[in-house]
């Protein structure tokens, strides 16, 4: 019930991509988590599976593997380490309370009473479960959540323990404030030493803490020293008084902490500023007027810099005092776990904030700045750092699990992640929900098991539930050493790649394969000055002069309508973001492709022959021989001309021209249109919505002349003249004929 209000009444949770986890993934990933972290300390045996689903002694073996080994599963339930970073509601360890609870009242029996419930439960509770969210709502609700979950065991109410410090507000993400780093309990002394000069001659290296004696700064404890025992008895302390008087105790040490980072920070700043003042007066080396004057500008600098700190600390400060901080100090309230190598099993249903969302922005660049983080690229969805974050606080062994959108199966920006994944984890089980629709949300999801261990040797398990969660159909694998990242796509990963026995040419020896512009203001030289829909018109004037369409208004074949771009002003091209050069467009002949058009049942390529621009939501696919001549840098990275020193791997351009005349473009716009195409594409790009230039260049084209090509391109103009005359007209014939002929070049039929 609490989890649907978190959804439901919190109205502006799902724009922070927040949602309610039904309860079967809960126990599932629940149950599974624990599996693997058992057989992690035990072995892998079927009966520790048996046990967590069944919860009955009598269904095992008498002298089986679970009764053998009871009292170490109890010990291992009872020290169990579990986190979810992102808490919501509290779904996900609460499951793993349950089962946690149930599964050690099945290895003590005699523990059957609701007292002994309510017990198990507060020692689980206290010694297994943490979580952090950035909503103080949702913290309020999953504390809500399990002090209900002991009440209603409890025959005469006890007074309920204190959440503050087991389920906290924070932002898991983030462990630092405007730059000053805060997870440390000590500081390392300013890292490389900062005493060191390079003479402007380059001549001498001064290695001040050395030649003058300064004394640099060693590091200093924090105050933070140790609070686990304090907050140990928090959790159980039910008189007022001394309630209060230990968070304050609690919250004072942390408050000294976080103004230790900061003034450690200033300590070194202002041993900087003593450095140079020394050089001034020639106290280190000999006096030189411009080492004088470089000193004074430092010092004015570094004043400045000090100045800033202390305004840092004082808005620390404040923000300690607020119910939102923007950070959560992993190693000092988690730090003995983190001594210990880390937590057992970290399980959440993360956040899905994608990188256009303008309120990410900000953080997403906290994030990147911290340097944490090896898996972000490109426009990476918030996920992917909750994803490396919640790996990397594991021990040795440890198991994470999540479930999340299953962009991150199929999306550039995920690759990265995937691949890190490859190598630095073991990949236990890939989960795909695409066929379900898990959330009332639009999103599918995909849920993963990861392990924190050596999984080059390993093959993963990939499963596809099918009409009802639960239903699943094996999916091949392979082992990891060997696998990509195509791991994480919902095909088969087995599956064969089509080979053609005709001779054949890739794509991008016939064409120039780009995206297009990006038709919004620079963000250097305009930001924010204008837009797209500022740049397009409906009707063609002096200004809005070119023919333009973006990847919505191409179909199959032609583009089904056009809009007019602005043009040869001060703003267009040259204040563009990304103009791209205009003899990419402006050429007889070229194809244009839709970036969205793998996941339907038709490729969507388009013939133009009006020199269309248009933005990135599509690729041209411009003839070689029909940019001869033009040189530039984008050319460059593709093909290079004799005379531009090509290395040994550049395709030469002088090749590509001559080659790309033997091929028509209707003929080129035919093959990518047809069924032999959306087959071999389907089966190597990079994601299921997407088809990027780099999925379209190895495309195969079948080498042949005249004779083929014509009846085909004939049949191609057929269609070209009927979609002219009638959009809507019925060329599904032509198509047929199309796709039969195409096979013949390849030699399929």
């Amino acid at each position: 019930m609490l989890g649907h209000i978190f959804e439901n009444l919190l109205e502006d949770n799902k724009d922070k991509g927040a949602f309610y986890t039904p309860k079967a993934i809960v126990q599932y990933m629940a149950r599974e988590s624990l599996r693997h972290y058992l057989e992690t300390h035990l072995g892998p045996d079927p009966e520790i599976a048996a046990l967590l689903a069944e919860k009955d002694l009598t269904r095992l073996a008498k002298d089986g593997f679970v009764r053998q080994h009871a009292k170490q599963i109890a010990k291992l339930l009872e020290d169990v380490k579990i986190c979810d970073p992102a808490i919501g509601s509290g779904a996900f360890p609460i499951g793993l309370l349950q089962e946690i609870l149930w599964t050690r009242l099945t290895l003590n029996w005699e523990l059957n009473t609701p007292e002994d419930r309510a017990r198990l439960k507060r020692e689980i509770i206290k010694n297994s479960i943490h979580g952090v969210d950035l909503d103080p709502g949702a913290v309020e609700i999953a504390r809500l959540r399990f002090w209900l979950a002991l009440v209603v065991d409890e025959e005469i109410p006890r007074p309920l323990p204190n959440l503050d410090y087991k389920i906290m507000q924070g932002d898991g993400l983030l462990e630092s404030f405007e730059g000053i780093d805060l997870s440390r309990l000590t500081e390392p002394g300013g890292g490389q030493n900062p005493f060191t000069i390079t003479f402007l001659d380059g001549s001498t290296e001064l290695d001040l803490g050395k030649e003058a004696n300064a004394s640099k700064l060693v590091a200093a404890e924090s105050p933070a020293k140790d609070i686990e025992e304090k907050m140990d008895r928090y959790f159980a302390e039910t008189n007022p008084v001394q309630k209060r008087k230990l968070h304050q105790e609690i919250d004072g040490v942390v408050l000294d902490h976080l103004r230790h980072c900061v003034d450690e920070k200033i300590k070194i700043v202002l041993n900087l500023i003593d450095q140079q003042k020394k050089l001034i007066k020639g106290q280190l080396v000999r006096p030189r007027n411009w080492l004088k004057e470089k000193s004074e500008r430092r010092i004015k600098e570094l004043e400045v810099e000090v100045k800033g700190l202390r305004e840092t600390r004082a808005r620390l400060e404040k923000l300690f005092a607020s119910t939102a901080r923007p950070f959560f100090l992993w190693h000092l309230y988690f730090r003995k776990i983190l001594d210990a190598g880390g937590f057992d099993i970290f399980i959440a249903n993360p956040p899905y904030v994608r990188a256009d969302n303008p309120e990410a922005l900000a953080l997403r660049k906290k994030v990147e700045a911290t340097g944490l983080y090896e898996t972000l690229w490109e426009k990476w969805d918030l996920y992917v750092a909750f994803i490396e974050r919640g790996y990397k606080f594991l021990q040795p062994g440890g198991v994470m699990s999540y479930i999340v959108s299953d962009a991150y199966c199929h999306s550039k920006f995920a690759i990265k992640s995937q691949e890190w994944f490859l190598k630095n984890s073991k990949v236990l089980r890939l989960d795909f929900l695409s066929d379900l629709k898990v959330f009332e949300a639009a999103v599918r999801n995909v849920l993963f098991f990861f392990q924190k261990a050596d999984g080059a040797e390993h093959v993963p398990e990939r499963r596809r539930h099918r009409e009802t969660f639960g239903d699943c159909l094996d999916l091949p694998s392979s082992p990891q050493a060997q696998a990509t990242h195509r791991l994480f796509f919902l095909e088969d990963e087995g599956e064969k790649q089509q080979e053609f026995e005709i001779e054949t040419v890739p794509l991008e020896d016939l064409v120039y394969v780009s995206v297009g512009m990006v038709a919004h203001a620079n963000e250097k030289l305009c930001k924010g000055d204008f837009k797209l829909e500022d740049l397009v018109s409906n009707k063609h004037d002096k200004v809005h002069s070119k023919k333009f369409v973006e990847g919505k208004h191409l179909e199959r074949w032609l583009p089904a309508t056009h809009k007019w771009f602005e043009w040869g002003t001060e703003r267009s091209p040259t204040l563009l973001r990304r103009p791209t050069f205009p003899e990419m467009y402006e050429v007889p002949e070229k194809l244009i492709s839709v970036d969205m058009a793998a996941g339907g049942e038709f490729l969507r390529v388009a013939y133009d022959s009006d020199c269309l621009l248009h933005n990135h939501s599509a690729w041209s696919f411009v003839p070689w021989h029909s940019l001869k001549g033009v040189k530039n840098r984008s050319l460059k990275k593709q093909a290079k001309y004799r005379s531009e020193k090509p290395g040994p791997e550049d395709r030469r351009r002088e090749d590509l021209e001559k080659l790309s005349k033997g091929f028509e473009v209707k003929y080129l716009l035919a093959v990518m249109n047809s069924s032999v195409a959306r087959e071999w594409l389907r089966a190597r790009r990079r994601s299921n919505i997407h088809l990027y230039p780099d999925d379209w260049k190895p495309l195969p084209i079948p080498v042949v002349d005249g004779s083929v090509q014509t009846p085909i391109v004939k049949l191609v103009d057929q269609i070209l003249t009927a979609r002219k005359a009638n959009p809507n007209a019925d060329i599904s014939d032509l198509e047929t004929a199309i796709d039969q002929k195409v096979k013949q070049a390849y030699g399929l039929v």
